[in-house]
């Protein structure tokens, strides 16, 4: 619930700027004229439209394999709910000889109204555990106030992935 009220206050903060920016061009053109306009109106796309910086970006898989890491023959996907409309999915693929279970990738998503949020993975393992993988999973999470980071934690999962399933 306090991830929703979180999003929702950055919708109401994104909106009011909206409304200062319209009157502002408003203002703008009345007294400078269009010219003026184009410009301030430019100047807005171009300091609004910076990109985010790639190299921040987490790996993909959690596991550090090889680049060129055997092919799975089974996988698993489990699902966890963090609150709100916020839901991290973990998928995980293995090689399985003779009961035997190998971790080969995995991988983290987290889906729902994500606005004023940002989660990055920052490592994961998996460890074989009978017939299924156990896995943690350790994520940081980012509270946002328009772009800007407010406040960061370290959040951990830990539990057991449900039993894989053939390609």
């Amino acid at each position: 619930m306090l991830n929703l009220l979180w999003s929702a206050l950055n919708v109401v903060l994104l909106g009011f700027i909206f409304y200062i920016l319209y009157r502002a061009a408003r203002l703008v053109k009345q007294h400078m004229g269009n010219g003026a306009l184009l410009g301030f109106v430019l100047a807005l796309f171009v300091i609004g439209g910076r990109s985010a910086d790639a190299s921040s970006e987490a790996p993909r898989n959690l596991l550090a394999q090889p680049p060129q890491a055997p092919i799975g023959n089974a996988s698993s996907q489990q699902e966890i709910a963090l609150g709100g409309s916020n839901t991290l999915t973990l998928l995980s693929s293995y090689r399985s000889n003779n009961g035997h279970l190998e971790p080969l990738s995995l991988y983290t998503t987290v889906s729902g109204i994500v606005l004023g949020h940002r989660w990055k993975p920052i490592g994961g393992m998996l460890h074989e555990q009978g017939s299924r993988m156990q896995y943690e999973v350790t994520m940081q999470h980012e509270w946002r106030l328009l772009g800007m980071q407010v406040y960061g934690q370290i959040e951990e999962f830990r539990g057991v992935m449900p039993s894989p399933t053939p390609p």
